[in-house]
């Protein structure tokens, strides 16, 4: 039995080994894994150590047509996203005419970006490929460039200079792709903050020509700002950028408030400035050219942190008019305004007129019974009295002698002549029945104070006289005495102003009595 059978479990020893050998070979090989199922559409390179890389699902552009010069947004998508480290997609174009960035890279975990593809000036329509590739894979988009006069676009915007002080002007220069049409090319303009920088609305390429120019006005700021300048023509936008250098306090105006006054009567200057003062106060220093009419301070200050301050410029009463020319000036700058000073109108305002009569003739006229006359003719330098004497006696008098108060001594001496002292009166107004050119008051015991206008009273013309009559006197006031005399009248408009004129005479001599 053990015969016969043996060949057969040789058999089955032999084709043991066999497989025992054949497995030890294959265990010596270093074979890789099997490879994951390829995904339609992706590329061989598209795989690594058994993972899907990312690769572009989609390339677009925007727009997809743009004249010569100007410039179109790529965006590119993946179909999964970015490992750790990013993407870095290779970009190309197909025509010099477009060129873009040799890659753009979407960051970890991130799926797109975007690029510019910037395009140049082509003599007829053109169009350009833009391809993105990413491990093997790509994607493409067209790109139409628009080309002969249709593709007219703006090439370039530059300023000079390109940092101005504040309230400064620079020069902005347009320059288009080509020679503008027959009807010539209108670059819009605009500012990014009108308030550091201003430009027109417009600007206009002529005929022909390639370039234009226009102003830029810069603002004045606090602090050294900067300004986007731009122009669009053509579907193409360029921006400039402007720096505005800090505002220096500088003197910007003066003026006068009211422009016009009467003259008497004060008005508010104000010294503006360009920017605000520094810490310390800016100092601006004033003048008039009619000092004697319309006076200044020396000076005037305005406080740190201010842009402006006011001054007062005081006038005098004057009999003609004028006009003064107020200066400022601050750093070798200067600034003037005008007032104009209307003649003082004695019958409106009689404020700031009164004063010292200058006596031109100081008597005593008379000397009888009842009756101890003193006469002082005269007026105030600028003839306020002569001036007013119409609106004083007229039936509606807008001048009103108030009160009044007289006080005769003897010459040299506080001495009164008057029993009881200096006499005082109410109002003096026209007499009654009426005397032409006079105005006078009466006192409880009869003495009289007035003032006559010889003028307007029949008389020579002449300067008022100033006038009292005592009706009771010292006796020790004989001929030949010498008197001193003082007068006061009170006048008042119906603006409430009020002027007091003194009149005095002195060492006049008594004449000879008669009864």
């Amino acid at each position: 039995m053990i015969t016969r059978s043996r060949p057969l479990l040789l058999a089955v020893q032999a084709v043991l080994a066999l497989g025992v050998l054949v497995n030890l070979g294959a265990c010596g090989r270093a074979e890789a894994p099997t490879a994951p199922l390829a995904v339609a559409g992706r590329g061989a390179g598209a795989f690594q150590n058994g993972v899907n890389l990312p690769v572009p699902s989609s390339l677009a552009l925007s727009p997809t047509t743009v004249a010569g010069g100007g410039s179109s947004t790529g965006t590119v998508r993946l179909d999964t996203p970015a490992l750790a480290g990013g993407a870095i997609v290779a970009l190309s174009s197909s025509s010099a005419a477009a060129t873009v960035p040799a890659s753009v890279t979407i960051a970890a975990g991130g799926s797109s970006a975007t690029f510019t593809v910037t395009t140049s000036a082509v003599a007829a329509n053109t169009s350009v490929n833009i391809r993105a590739a990413l491990n093997g894979n790509s994607r493409t988009a067209t790109l139409t460039i628009t080309g002969g006069a249709a593709a007219l676009s703006l090439a370039s915007l530059a300023l000079s200079p390109t940092t101005v002080a504040a309230l400064g002007t620079s020069v902005g220069t347009v320059t288009l792709s080509g020679a503008a049409p027959a009807a010539g090319a209108v670059v819009a303009l605009s500012s990014a903050n009108t308030a550091l920088a201003t430009v027109p609305a417009s600007v206009t390429v002529a005929a022909g020509a390639r370039t234009a120019t226009f102003s830029v006005t810069a603002g004045s700021p606090a602090a050294t700002s900067t300004v986007g300048i731009s122009g669009t023509f053509g579907g193409v936008t360029r921006t400039a950028t402007l720096t505005v250098s800090a505002a220096v306090a500088a003197l910007s105006a003066v003026a006068v408030a009211p422009a016009s006054v009467a003259a008497g009567t004060p008005a508010q200057g104000t010294v503006t400035l360009s920017a605000a003062a520094p810490a310390g106060g800016f100092v601006v220093s004033l003048s008039s050219n009619l000092p004697a009419s319309a006076s200044v301070p020396a000076s005037v200050t305005v406080a740190a942190g201010a842009s402006s301050a006011t001054f007062t410029v005081t006038t005098v009463p004057a009999v003609v008019g004028s006009s003064a020319i107020l200066t400022a000036t601050a750093n070798a700058v200067s600034r003037t305004a005008t007032l104009t000073i209307t003649a003082t109108d004695p019958c409106a305002s009689v404020g700031g007129l009164g004063g010292a009569v200058v006596v031109t003739t100081a008597s005593v006229p008379q000397f009888r019974t009842g009756r101890l006359r003193v006469d002082l003719v005269g007026d105030v330098p600028l003839g306020w009295v002569n001036a007013m004497g119409p609106c004083a006696t007229s039936a509606a008098p807008t001048v009103s002698f108030v009160s009044g108060t007289c006080d005769v001594t003897f010459a040299g001496t506080t001495t009164s002549v008057i029993p009881g002292g200096p006499l005082t009166f109410i109002a003096l107004a026209p007499p009654v029945p009426a005397e032409a050119g006079v105005v006078l008051a009466t006192d409880a015991a009869g003495n009289v104070l007035q003032i006559i206008w010889p003028a307007l009273a029949g008389l020579p013309p002449g300067p008022p006289t100033f006038r009292t009559n005592l009706v009771a006197w010292s006796p020790a006031v004989q001929a030949g005495s010498l008197l001193d005399a003082t007068l006061t009248y009170t006048a008042q408009t119906p603006n409430g102003a009020t002027a007091t004129f003194t009149a005095r005479g002195t060492n006049m001599a008594v004449p000879t009595f008669r009864p």
